[in-house]
């Protein structure tokens, strides 16, 4: 008994950075490497920084894996090229997505924004032609994935709190927004043309 208690006790003493993975001092709260802030494991803010992280991951990919599903089934069945418009909207999404996963408070909003209404579209959309195909409970299923998505990411804490600790361990802000900024404005170019 006491030799688990000694061993719990050296485990604690010592951990790793989630950003750089430097070894150190549990009681530190900045690693010295790479001045990431860091949370204590058995503190309840940072079991709700997990959860919002893995809330967030699970989202982003499953909503984009779906966008990605359904691009790879319409070129099946229509049994035609890909087209450019299809391509710059998943640029655009994971350019969304990846700002979105390092805190940045409009990429939440338009991701949600976005979730909502084409989960509300799907909806209408699957009812609207349920009547001649069974296959229209597809889109209704992914409409309410996607509303369910959206309600989610509006009021679920832990995501707000993952964002918040993006936001402070964000570095070169302004070099990204700027490279950002430019690939988003060259992709809605060329979508216009």
């Amino acid at each position: 008994m006491n030799n688990r208690n000694t061993q719990s006790d050296s485990d604690q003493k010592d951990s790793f950075c989630s950003t750089c993975g430097e070894q150190i001092n549990f009681n530190t709260k900045h690693c010295p490497n790479c001045g990431t802030e860091l949370l204590m494991d058995g503190d309840k803010s940072t079991k709700e920084l997990k959860q919002g992280q893995s809330l967030t991951r699970i989202i982003l990919t499953s909503s984009f894996a779906i966008i990605l599903i359904s691009n790879v089934l319409e070129l099946i069945i229509s049994n035609k090229q890909c087209s450019s418009n299809a391509l710059i909207i998943l640029i655009l999404v994971v350019i969304l997505y990846t700002l979105f996963y390092r805190g940045y408070s409009f990429a939440r909003f338009i991701a949600i924004a976005i979730l909502g209404l084409s989960g509300l579209y799907g909806i209408i959309a699957g009812i609207l032609i349920m009547s001649k195909s069974w296959l229209a409970l597809l889109p209704i299923g992914v409409g309410i994935l996607y509303v369910f998505f959206a309600v989610i990411l509006f009021r679920v804490k832990s995501i707000k709190l993952f964002q918040e600790y993006q936001r402070k361990n964000r570095k070169m802000i302004k070099k990204s927004t700027t490279i950002w900024i430019v690939i988003i404005y060259i992709a809605l170019i060329t979508m216009q043309n």
